[in-house]
């Protein structure tokens, strides 16, 4: 069976109804909190609602940036921003981790990014309880070049592994792809780019040119 996510609700999303705290910048340093609360499709007092908790701290200054993340999902049994009705069950979790950094200077710019997620979907799958199924590890590596004032080369290469499965690698689940671009700037606000991207799945994956 082809894998077409390595999630039950997205960890990526621009999710409805949180409630989030930014606090000021300290020195470069910015830490957010923020609440989701998922109730908004539950139609029966059986259906739990679910919710959601999301953690970062990010830094910059002088060029460099940092992040670091974690975000839990507390799944309900409504539909909603974090409620899977498909899933048949409730009170079921899942958890990513994500940690990145960059430099940027006057003639190139670097960036990278690495994830973990994990969830304890076990038993909907044959699997023991709470066996981490979906879960996986995931990286990203971008690098950018001003090779004149106004042009720039870009280049991308991410690459998810393949799912836990409880323990036993789920074979030939993972994805990579990669990403060349060119930028060419008329003025400061009028930017013209091209960018080509190849995707390659593995025989059990169904990743797609998208965010979610």
């Amino acid at each position: 069976n082809g894998n077409s996510t390595g999630a039950a609700a997205s960890f990526d999303g621009r999710q409805t109804d949180v409630l989030a705290y930014v606090s000021p910048n300290l020195g470069g340093f910015t830490g957010i909190v923020a609440y989701v609360a998922g109730a908004e499709g539950q139609t029966l007092a059986t259906q739990s609602k679910g919710n959601a908790w999301s953690l970062a701290g990010l830094y910059g200054n002088a060029g460099f940036s940092g992040s670091l993340a974690y975000e839990v999902h507390d799944l309900g049994g409504a539909p909603g921003t974090v409620g899977v009705p498909a899933l048949g069950a409730t009170s079921l979790k899942e958890s990513a981790v994500k940690l990145g950094g960059g430099y940027k200077a006057d003639m190139f710019e670097i960036n990278a990014v690495y994830e973990r997620t994990k969830d304890n979907f076990g038993a909907l799958v044959g699997l023991p309880v709470n066996a981490n199924v979906l879960g996986h590890t995931a990286y990203y590596l971008s690098g950018k070049v001003n090779v004149t004032p106004t042009d720039a080369i870009k280049l991308a290469y991410g690459k998810a592994n393949n799912l836990n499965m409880g323990g036993v690698a789920g074979a030939n689940s993972g994805a990579a792809q990669a990403t060349v671009g060119y930028d060419h700037s008329f003025t400061k606000r009028t930017t013209v780019y091209a960018l080509y991207t190849q995707l390659s799945n593995k025989a059990n994956a169904h990743y797609v040119l998208g965010n979610a």
